[in-house]
């Protein structure tokens, strides 16, 4: 039985991927890959994805063998693990170039200091906008979670994630084959290669599971 490993995004943890997960039980090994562990291991301020994705594969123990799903974040650890090594590779609302998360052009050092310096993560104007924006969505279940995680995690772990983003990794990502994506993403913007485009946003995935999981079987399918 093949194995999916599952790769939450940031402030993210495996509820995000719930709407998929009947479509694959029972037909697949599930692993949800999780990131405190293994943030503590690094040093802050010098934090490269390459080093972390490496990090990730020996302690899931991944081969070519496994298909690896990433929301977010993580497509960023998945696009850096498939520069090492030959993997099946699925990015939903993802990107493979740092410049392509809203607000990193400013700079992801500065950006991330002043971030946690200001309490941005958990305060109730970042929660209350969060809320107002996917007040009438599917994935609000979700998205409330992420606060729930910003609230608990320490800001060191914040700064640490944003490091990973915005930090020059020491090798270029390689493109995944199959990228789904929303035009109006409102926390990455589309990437310039093709990709599939449904509706919704940033949890387009949580909205719309069942064509999400369609294109996943398919390509699974094809690449054998």
């Amino acid at each position: 039985m093949k194995r999916i490993l599952f790769f939450p995004g940031f402030l993210e943890d495996g509820r995000t991927f719930e709407p998929l997960m009947p479509f694959f039980q029972g037909k697949y090994l599930i692993e949800m890959v999780h990131y405190r562990s293994l943030l503590d291991d690094i040093e802050t301020n010098k934090p490269h994805i390459t080093d972390f994705a490496q990090d990730i594969v020996v302690e899931h123990r991944i081969t070519t063998e496994d298909i690896l799903i990433g929301h977010s974040f993580g497509g960023w650890v998945i696009a850096h693990i498939q520069s090492k090594m030959a993997i099946k590779g699925i990015l939903l609302s993802s990107f493979t170039q740092n410049d392509k998360v809203i607000g990193g052009k400013l700079g992801f050092t500065k950006l991330g200091h002043w971030i946690i310096r200001k309490g941005i993560f958990k305060s109730w104007l970042f929660h209350f906008l969060g809320n107002l924006r996917y007040r009438n969505s599917k994935a609000k279940p979700a998205v409330e979670h992420c606060f729930e995680i910003a609230t608990k995690w320490a800001d060191i772990y914040h700064l640490k994630v944003i490091q990973l983003i915005g930090n020059q990794p020491d090798a270029k990502p390689i493109l995944p084959p199959l990228r789904i994506h929303n035009n109006t993403d409102e926390v990455i913007r589309p990437p310039k290669e093709n990709y599939i485009s449904l509706g919704g946003h940033h949890f387009v995935h949580y909205i719309h599971a069942a064509e999400t999981v369609a294109y996943i079987l398919d390509f699974i399918e094809k690449e054998g």
